[in-house]
């Protein structure tokens, strides 16, 4: 990356292989193990990328790392963040009916498949 100028001058220059690119370093990351460096660069790319959808392999390689790392309020806490973005936001505590009318709507969706 380093070859390709500052950050700034590849992200503003090179977008599309500057996201593509520090995808698969959190990615490499996160794979060796190295879970804070992967969620170091997914911030990197959370502030440069353009819209939600380029965020989307970030989002997913931070979720996996925080898991692994233990830190289960903040992977609940984003993930909830993600599915409001999604268009699928869940109420921190539900009523019984609502998740028995969630229950059935499920099951009515999953009979048509």
């Amino acid at each position: 990356l380093r070859i390709l100028g500052s950050d700034d001058t590849v992200w503003n220059n090179h977008y599309d292989l500057a996201l593509t690119l520090y995808n698969l370093l959190a990615e490499l990351k996160h794979c060796g193990g190295n879970f804070n460096e992967a969620m170091q660069i997914t911030r990197r790319i959370f502030k440069r990328a353009k819209t939600f959808d380029d965020q989307f392999i970030a989002q997913t390689c931070n979720l996996k790392s925080m898991v692994l790392n233990g830190d289960m309020d903040n992977t609940l806490t984003t993930s909830l963040g993600i599915l409001r973005v999604l268009g699928e936001p869940l109420p921190k505590k539900p009523s019984l009916s609502a998740v028995l009318t969630s229950l059935v709507k499920t099951k009515r969706a999953l009979r048509t498949k």
